[in-house]
């Protein structure tokens, strides 16, 4: 649980402080900030992505897209 996006027949065991230690330093590196957001965005492998495949292929919350009022 938590980690979606292993191979299948992937499997990762961890004890429960490893597990949070291992999440919170992903969620760490998913960008948050608009500058970080925007400087993904002017990646050639994302640039022509649509919305929903940018935030599939970065983990970006849309929440952290539409902050502040952006469009």
């Amino acid at each position: 649980h938590g980690f979606g996006r292993l191979p299948s027949g992937c499997y990762m065991h961890f004890d429960p402080r490893a597990q949070q230690e291992v999440l919170a330093q992903i969620r760490r590196s998913i960008p948050s900030q608009w500058a970080e957001i925007a400087k993904l965005l002017r990646e050639p492998q994302l640039a022509g992505l649509t919305l929903d495949g940018f935030l599939r292929a970065t983990d970006v919350e849309l929440a952290d897209v539409y902050a502040a009022k952006r469009s």
